[in-house]
């Protein structure tokens, strides 16, 4: 028993190292390509069939953390991949088990595809991340219960199994949470400015990379501040400091839908711009311009400071690799600082 469990903890585990893997942007549903929701419908489903496998034997009745693949499909997947896994598993289940416990395990996976998401989306209102995915282990539970009481026409030994099953995923749901959390800020390190929090220019270099291989309309903002040195300079690097990181609330504040900030290095911010259509750019650009512009940075003895940007903007042209999209929105950054600074150049 112990070495199933084990070997369940270990499949869901690695299960999520191989998603970590796959997905740069650290499971954000909402960029989710279509061609990765069919992959991770796949890898999700080869997975339910290793925990099938790996059952454990509890009172000669065999159970798996199925419940808790569900539950962490649901919070870091979304619907689009859990649904789906969990039809083609409770298929899979079906064709191999005799009928009365296929058809049991058959009502649970309808009950599921009609009520999981709605379930979720409550469980999102009223509980943080372990909480939510302690409602779905637990929800899972309490419709497998009564069924399981009709299967083995045993009500104790339903109670024993579907405790200790409780008191297992429970577990297994906080150490899980417990490697997501150190995740996240393995990622943060990886991917996130620590002056700033916005995306470095290590995340950019990926983006740039990945989202060459999308037939998409795209743009981007190379945004630089104008005479830097002299803050550092005149004020020292404190007051820099500051200004960088005045000049990131801004771009942070904007709407982050589709758009996705940067500090590329230094004094130099980037900003891609997804679906980019008519002039969507060119007003985000003169918005964070004159943002900017509007700035007072505190400085010795009270002095309120003003700081201004040179900003390039370019369009990805048909078929064009993104890193030449943005190698072109540079060069019209150096003509707007070569025009006398402050201002926008659109390359």
């Amino acid at each position: 028993m112990i070495v199933s469990l084990l070997a369940n903890i270990g499949i869901i585990l690695l299960n999520i190292y191989i998603l970590w893997k796959l997905n740069v942007d650290y499971f954000n549903v909402e960029r989710q390509t279509r061609k990765q929701t069919v992959i991770y419908i796949a890898l999700e489903t080869l997975v339910g069939v290793l925990l099938l496998n790996f059952s454990v034997v509890i009172l000669d009745v065999h159970f798996d953390f199925r419940l808790v693949l569900f539950a962490l499909m649901m919070k870091y997947l979304g619907d689009k991949v859990a649904l789906p896994t969990i039809f083609l598993l409770g298929m899979f289940r079906f064709l191999l088990e005799g009928f009365l416990p296929a058809s049991l395990n058959l009502v649970i996976v309808i009950i599921l595809l009609l009520t999981y998401t709605r379930v979720f989306e409550w469980s999102k209102k009223h509980f943080s991340g372990i909480g939510q995915m302690l409602t779905l282990v637990y929800y899972y539970i309490a419709i497998a219960f009564p069924l399981s009481i009709i299967l083995l026409n045993e009500i104790m030994q339903s109670v024993i199994i579907h405790s200790i099953v409780l008191v297992t995923a429970t577990v297994t749901i906080i150490i899980v949470h417990n490697v997501m959390k150190d995740i996240q800020y393995l990622f943060n390190l990886a991917e996130i400015d620590n002056l700033t929090n916005l995306y470095n220019s290590r995340k950019f270099r990926e983006d740039l990379e990945r989202l060459s291989f999308i037939d998409g309309s795209f743009a981007l903002l190379v945004i630089d501040i104008d005479d830097f040195k002299c803050f550092n300079d005149i004020h020292g690097h404190l007051v820099g400091d500051a200004v960088i990181r005045e000049i990131a609330m801004v771009l942070s504040s904007m709407p982050q839908e589709k758009q996705f900030f940067y500090r590329y290095g230094g004094e130099e911010f980037v900003t891609l711009i997804e679906d980019c259509s008519g002039g969507k750019a060119t007003q985000l650009a003169q918005d964070i311009h004159k943002r900017i512009r509007e700035l007072r940075i505190p400085a010795d003895e009270g002095e309120l400071l003003e700081v201004t940007v040179s900003i390039g903007v370019a369009h990805r042209l048909s078929k064009e690799e993104l890193i030449s999209t943005f190698q072109r929105a540079d060069s019209a950054l150096y003509t707007a600082k070569e025009n006398g600074k402050d201002q926008i150049v659109i390359g």
